[in-house]
């Protein structure tokens, strides 16, 4: 079982602390690398807590959310009210391209949570 947090200020207080409890945590309405890396750190210190009171973490699946599709729908909203010309297409790979900078992120930090 997982818990959805929304990746705002408080929920990133939230992840932490449900994290040191034991909880399995789905950071969710996550938008950018920031926010992904502020829910990985979240996740690593609630952890590291854990593991600091001599309590499992192995069965502990975290996990963030990014909304892939969602961040491209707000990335046409943006360029439309703002009058930005760009090639449509490159619109629908906004939301990838912050999934895979995430990613590399995460590889490269060796972050405990899961990206979605």
């Amino acid at each position: 079982m997982q818990i959805k947090v929304p990746v705002t200020k408080a929920g990133i207080k939230a992840v932490e602390e449900a994290t040191w409890q034991g909880a399995s945590i789905n950071a969710t309405v996550c938008f950018t690398v920031p926010q992904a890396v502020a829910v990985a750190e979240a996740v690593e210190r609630g952890l590291n807590r854990r593991i600091a009171e001599g309590k499992p973490v192995s069965e502990m699946s975290p996990v963030c959310t990014i909304m892939v599709g969602r961040t491209d729908d707000w990335m046409k909203v943006v360029c439309k009210r703002d009058g930005i010309e760009i090639d449509p297409a490159y619109l629908d790979w906004a939301g990838i391209a912050c999934m895979k900078k995430a990613y590399s992120v995460f590889l490269e930090r060796k972050y405990l949570g899961s990206l979605v």
